[in-house]
């Protein structure tokens, strides 16, 4: 017998514990990570017991008739238990649609999450939905090192961090938010006309709920920061988002030695390091320089697909 409850403060503490145990939950799924911006979103998270016991989680929110994998996460989707079998997930799940459509929702826009970051295997959504007939809307493309069978750097990158380091550049892990959050938002503007996600004060408040998780590390030279990446460690990837560099950064090549430096020492013993994806437009239009740059260190690529499910 399943039961599918809306989540709400009260349970926060066995949410948090069932994503620590799971076969694919991170540090993302867990509440005062998805509760910071809890004013931007409608939550309607969802937990799945057997018999009151947890089998899963639905981190989600809701706007109008449609619910979505939380629109507040990189990735989403069923965080399951290390019990959960297949037959019991695909009766699961069918009954968890069927429990939405009596709900009164329409549509069900699912985010799933990449298996590098699974603990142990847990694609037994993708099936269930194939088999629900649900339409693939988005697939964006992850350049991913893997750190165990590590390919060729390019020879331009290996030229850049050589030369960023003869002239002194320096790799360090960083509490140069500010400074570094200043080059970075005068970046995006510059190039994409956008701001960063997250403002100064809320990557600050993450950081501090997160800290052996969350981690800034900078190149700097003579004492100022030229070029950064904020990592976002979990147990079997290190996940590095907001990557800039100042003009002299840019010259200087101390991306190059920031990359070389993080996959060859920092994080060398991952399972895999992912530069996220280089996609507009709903993961339609792919970055060409930005993803050279990242298949330059020896990244490859990943699908992330996002679906979904009419449930009228």
């Amino acid at each position: 017998m399943f039961t599918y409850d809306r989540y709400d403060k009260s349970k926060a503490s066995e949410w948090n514990d069932f994503v620590l145990k799971s076969k694919n939950g991170t540090f993302l799924f867990n509440r005062k990570y998805m509760d910071y911006h809890s004013n931007r979103f409608k939550d309607h998270s969802l937990i799945i017991r057997e018999n009151n016991i947890i089998i899963a989680l639905l981190p989600a929110n809701i706007i109008k008739t449609e619910l979505h994998s939380h629109q507040g996460l990189t990735y989403g989707g069923l965080i399951i238990g290390p019990e959960l079998k297949t037959p019991s997930f695909m009766k699961m799940f069918n009954e968890l649609l069927n429990n939405l459509r009596l709900s009164g929702i329409h549509q069900f826009f699912y985010k799933s999450i990449p298996h590098i970051y699974h603990r142990s295997p847990a694609e037994n959504d993708i099936h269930a939905l194939f088999l629900t007939d649900a339409q693939l809307i988005r697939c964006d493309l992850l350049s991913v090192v893997d750190l165990r069978n590590r390919l060729t750097m390019q020879t331009r990158r290996h030229r850049g961090a050589k030369k960023a380091k003869k002239v002194g550049v320096e790799i360090i892990e960083s509490n140069s938010w500010r400074e570094y959050w200043a080059i970075l938002t005068h970046r995006l503007e510059e190039t994409y006309g956008v701001k960063p996600v997250h403002s100064l004060k809320e990557i600050g408040f993450l950081k501090k709920e997160f800290n052996p998780n969350i981690r800034l590390f900078t190149a700097n030279y003579k004492n100022e920061v030229l070029a950064g990446v904020v990592i976002y460690e979990s147990e079997m990837v290190a996940h590095s988002q907001y990557i800039a560099a100042s003009d002299q950064g840019q010259r200087l090549g101390a991306l190059d030695l920031l990359f070389t430096e993080l996959l060859e020492t920092t994080f060398s013993k991952k399972k895999y390091f992912d530069f996220g994806n280089s996609n507009g437009l709903n993961g339609e239009i792919l970055n060409k320089g930005l993803n050279e740059f990242k298949e330059g260190f020896g990244a490859r690529t990943i699908a992330h697909n996002f679906y979904q499910v009419v449930l009228q």
